[in-house]
């Protein structure tokens, strides 16, 4: 069965993902970003998802403007700032800021979380990023892809469910983020839209 879910931020503040909200299978929330930053809106939306019974998500957005750290620092950041959610949502390493050449520091960031939580994050980044660097110390590792790829990123109505892109290390995706600007019933911004 293929799963239906949005990834949301600060910028979609309030957004109902409870179980009378959004229609999604999953609700991908932005917890952290390097050294400093905190999404003010994610415990009351990871709590809403999860009471809903939705299947949930938390991400970390490395090296955020302003707040760039070691890959350690960042990890020890993110890992404080969820603590209440491990073992209840999938983490993740937003891999998209102005270190995106340095694998090195994705993989000591994953390797971290992992060795701290016994559980393997996912790496999103987008088909640009993956194409222009060698990643495949952490495809080789175990490490799940959850790529961004959205073509035209022509306004739709509604989920969809395309096939992933073939990307280069990992011999599957994990998730598949195929727009950014997705409507659906509940709110009335646009979206980014996920396969998983």
């Amino acid at each position: 069965m293929v799963l239906n879910g949005i990834d949301i931020a600060s910028w979609q503040a309030g957004i109902n993902v409870g179980a009378n909200g959004v229609a999604a299978d999953f609700v991908i929330v932005k917890a952290t970003g390097g050294t400093g930053y905190v999404n003010p809106d994610c415990n009351r939306a990871v709590q809403q998802a999860l009471a809903s019974g939705k299947k949930v998500g938390v991400y970390h957005y490395a090296h955020e403007q302003g707040f760039q750290g070691s890959a350690q620092q960042e990890a020890d950041f993110f890992l404080k700032n969820v603590q209440g959610y491990i073992g209840k949502a999938i983490l993740i390493l937003d891999w998209e800021s102005d270190n995106k050449g340095d694998v090195a520091w994705a993989k000591a960031w994953l390797d971290y979380v992992y060795a701290k939580t016994g559980i393997r994050p996912l790496f999103y980044t987008y088909t640009g990023v993956l194409n222009s660097y060698n990643f495949s110390s952490i495809a080789n590792a175990n490490y799940g892809l959850w790529i961004a790829n959205y073509g035209t990123d022509a306004a739709i109505n509604g989920f969809k469910q395309p096939s992933g892109p073939v990307s280069p290390y990992w011999t599957s995706t994990a998730m598949y983020q195929y727009s950014s600007n997705t409507f659906l019933s509940g709110w009335s911004g646009r979206l980014d839209a996920n396969v998983g």
